[in-house]
């Protein structure tokens, strides 16, 4: 089978980038041939970790990639909720797809509900087939109207030969951390609305009443929606080296930079991983961490129910604010997060097994099967 994932983020490592590029070296392995397919990018066919990448900025340029590579199907790793919401569909890749024969599904997450009906009508005017990134989104699809038979939901995964357990603890000053004290950490691409660093600072000043040693870690990208520093100010937390952001030089980059491995190091030096996000199509980083044996805070909404309450996690109990699925959506109670941060700590690190529908190896398996019977 010849397949093609296409998307425009295409080198992040903590975005559909690294999906993309998971999916296709697996379904490679496993004798398919595989392309990317750029949207948004500039420049000549390049190849990037071994698979070759066809780089269009609009239908046009997509069109003629879909010529030289000839696909059987293209993936679309798609956020639909924000192009309808935000950027009002800014390329439809469906006629291209059909004028040349290939089947065309979005991979898009489903956050919260109820949807709106925009996102709903993405399932029947922009692909043939439309996969969610959790069973809990595919249903509430159909509980809202879209085709069941056009509707399926495939995890995102880890490869347990990077992500896992380590033994002794890496050296936090790699990082420029310090040594000594309880190490609370998140990671995120950056800094949109949705990610709520300043919650998630407020509810580790909290925590710091019973663990007064330890520092939280933000590895995310300066620029965005919050001005941390004035929030690290305002909670009473400037000067005692009690909140850290990612060195903007000497370590890489959150966004183009950091390997898996180090992300493993990172994890592995690191004693609680909170997230107090307000929605999630599925949260990748959240599965690294846990992979890795470390204990992990997460806001209680169906998605992170659904993919990680199995693996242990602490769901800290939230309340939804929002209407529908346009934005920030579920707030965490940050006086509970703070109790769950100190139940976590008790427990400590641990190895753990990850189940085989989080394996890489075995999601390709599984989306093969899927597009044999759309073929």
């Amino acid at each position: 089978m010849k397949i093609a994932i296409t998307g425009d983020a295409v080198t992040m490592p903590t975005s559909y980038g690294k999906t993309g590029f998971k999916l296709l070296s697996a379904l490679k392995k496993r004798g398919h041939e595989v392309s990317n397919l750029a949207i948004q990018h500039v420049g000549a066919p390049i190849e990037y970790n071994g698979i070759q990448i066809y780089q269009a900025t609009d239908e046009a340029t997509f069109a003629k990639a879909l010529t030289l590579t000839k696909p059987d199907v293209v993936i679309e790793l798609r956020d639909a909720w924000v192009h309808t919401r935000y950027y009002q569909k800014p390329y439809h890749l469906w006629p291209a797809c059909r004028e040349a024969g290939v089947i065309f599904t979005q991979y898009s997450p489903i956050q919260s509900a109820p949807l709106p009906q925009e996102y709903i009508n993405t399932v029947w005017e922009e692909s043939d087939y439309f996969i969610t990134m959790t069973r809990w989104g595919m249903e509430k699809l159909i509980e809202q109207g879209a085709p069941a038979e056009r509707l399926a939901y495939l995890y995102h995964g880890i490869d347990p030969s990077v992500f896992h357990f380590l033994e002794q603890r890496p050296p936090r000053s790699m990082f420029g951390l310090p040594e000594s004290g309880r190490m609370v950490t998140f990671v995120g691409l950056n800094q949109d609305f949705r990610k709520l660093q300043p919650l998630l600072m407020y509810a580790f000043r909290e925590y710091l009443k019973g663990d007064p040693d330890a520092f939280l870690y933000l590895h995310t990208d300066w620029g965005g929606a919050y001005d941390i520093a004035q929030h690290i100010r305002a909670l009473g937390l400037a000067g005692k080296r009690k909140v850290f952001l990612r060195p903007a030089t000497g370590m890489g980059s959150s966004m183009w930079g950091f390997t898996d491995e180090q992300m493993n190091l990172l994890y592995g030096m690191s004693d609680i991983y909170c997230s107090l996000t307000a929605s999630e199509g599925f949260n990748m980083p959240a599965l690294e961490a846990i992979s890795t044996g470390l204990p992990t805070v997460l806001t209680h909404t169906p998605v992170h129910e659904e993919l990680f309450k199995e693996l242990g996690a602490y769901l800290v109990p939230s309340r939804k604010i929002y209407p529908n699925a346009w934005g920030m959506e579920w707030f965490s109670d940050p006086d509970m997060a703070a109790e769950m941060m100190h139940r976590a700590a008790e427990r400590g690190r641990r190895k753990i097994d990850i189940p085989p529908h989080f394996i890489w190896d075995n999601i390709a398996v599984r989306l093969e099967e899927m597009l044999k019977s759309w073929l």
